[in-house]
């Protein structure tokens, strides 16, 4: 991610966060004061506001969450990277598989003496 792409972030939030509380005063102080009631003219001018403020209110909540899907997908391509995308990584769980795989290993660890004494007296 570039610091364009992160720098962004909390400015649309904050869009989105002023044209909500701006819509919602709008609407408010409106029904309150009843300033739009003078003219078709003013409660068309009113009408469009909120409903602009409205607007912007929604296409930033739907750009933050196809931001935050964009952020899942990549962290999700880095954990891959850092996992099977990895050749010594692949190579180690190729090797387990092998090993389980084998008749030989679970034979031998069913075989194989513990390490460590399972009680005191013996030592």
């Amino acid at each position: 991610m570039t610091g364009v792409q992160t720098c962004a972030l909390p400015i649309w939030r904050k869009v989105g966060l002023a044209s909500t509380a701006g819509a919602i005063l709008l609407a408010g102080s409106g029904a309150y004061f009843g300033f739009f009631r003078n003219s078709i003219v003013t409660f068309t001018l009113f009408c469009t506001a909120i409903a602009a403020l409205f607007f912007v209110s929604v296409v930033t909540a739907i750009l933050d969450f196809r931001y935050i899907r964009l952020q899942y997908a990549a962290a999700q391509r880095e954990l891959f990277r850092q996992t099977l995308g990895d050749e010594s990584f692949r190579a180690a769980l190729r090797d387990a598989q092998r090993r389980a795989k084998s008749p030989n290993a679970n034979a031998r660890a069913k075989k194989a003496p513990p390490d460590s004494p399972s009680s005191p007296e013996q030592t």
